[in-house]
């Protein structure tokens, strides 16, 4: 009996000394590799890199074998801050968890065609990405992939099959549109990870989140409309009637999306410019501190059925020839207290 258990010891140390000279570690012209001697493959390991980087296919090591570069290790670049850029080859299949966390100089990247898996916290606390576009071939996706990207508002998935996804990708799900396959729209609706996501839509739409001051919209450059979206809004908000983007391209706010002001507890009154047509579901939901809304439009929005949850507290001010109608209509007729804006004062 002992010699068996002392004959699989042995075993046991020569299979991890086979594996150990199986692969070396070797810094070529400043950059980390793990070698592996068998399937004379590398992988990039984490160093401190700076700058721009440009990772090759194909190294030669010490040995005299040339080795492709396949696959970006763990932690590769993370919390590499003098980071500004890096070229990664088309021989790379693979991006290791955390492999660019931390990167907050990287204000963009390329991932090539090859790339299959992206790790957990791949990309996160990135916060100089403003957009990246996830290709085709990928087809496995981490946790947290995204997450803490507070710049990014816009990812592009050309994956038809829907890739496999952990949780929480992004921080703020109402924060970032997500582009997919028009095939592949309601698939990724649905899908585990991908379904957090508050805007998808088919690659190609003209939308995108843009924001000025303190409010967020979500803009259409075919349309040139705008609906204001969620944030943390708080006190007296007057949503204008006309939005202008950082190039100067002019937007018709026609909507307060889907629970645009819900859960804001620091918001006392809202005024609606008269060119809102549309109110989401949910959008005044839970303002504990909410007064009073007044909506100035010249006939009734359209509105969720849920559009405030308690409105004992809250009155809503519209103008007088549409009292009635406002007192009816779907959603609306939710207020207990609606008045004519024309006997409030300082209105």
């Amino acid at each position: 009996m002992r010699k068996a258990v002392l004959f699989i010891l042995l075993l046991h140390l020569m299979c991890r000394l086979d594996i150990s000279a199986a692969t070396t570690e070797e810094v070529i012209d400043n950059l980390r590799y793990t070698l592996n001697t068998e399937t004379r493959q590398a992988t990039l390991t984490a160093n401190i890199y700076k700058g721009d980087v440009v990772v090759p296919a194909k190294i030669t090591a010490a040995d005299g074998y040339t080795y492709a570069v396949t696959a970006l290790g763990d932690e590769c670049f993370a919390w590499c801050s003098g980071l500004t850029s890096v070229v990664i080859p088309k021989s790379v299949t693979a991006l290791g968890d955390w492999c660019f966390g931390g990167c907050n100089g990287l204000t963009s990247v390329e991932i090539p065609a090859g790339v299959t898996t992206m790790g957990n916290w791949c990309f996160s606390f990135c916060s100089g990405l403003t957009s990246i576009e996830i290709p085709a071939g990928v087809t496995a996706m981490g946790s947290y992939c995204f997450n803490g990207c507070r710049n990014l508002t816009a990812i592009t998935c050309r994956a038809t099959a829907v890739p496999s996804a952990g949780t929480s990708m992004v921080t703020d799900p109402s924060g970032c549109v997500l582009y997919v396959p028009a095939e592949s729209l309601e698939a990724y609706k649905t899908a585990d990870g991908w379904k957090e996501f508050e805007y998808v839509y088919a690659i190609g739409t003209a939308v995108k989140i843009a924001e000025t001051g303190n409010f967020k919209y979500l803009i259409n450059s075919k349309t040139k409309e705008a609906a204001l979206t969620c944030n943390a809004y708080t006190g007296d908000v007057v949503v204008p009637a006309y939005m202008k983007t950082d190039d100067g391209e002019s937007y018709k706010v026609t909507a307060l999306d889907d629970e645009c002001f819900a859960w804001c507890i620091g918001l006392t009154s809202v005024k609606i410019p008269s060119s809102v047509a549309e109110v989401g579901d949910r959008c005044f939901y839970e303002c504990g501190s909410l007064t009073a809304i007044t909506c100035k439009t010249t006939s009734v929005p359209s509105a969720g059925a849920d559009i405030i949850a308690d409105s004992s507290r809250c009155a809503l001010y519209v103008p007088e020839e549409l009292l009635e109608a406002y007192k009816t209509a779907d959603g609306w007729k939710k207020f207990s207290s609606i008045l004519a804006i024309e006997g409030r004062n300082n209105n």
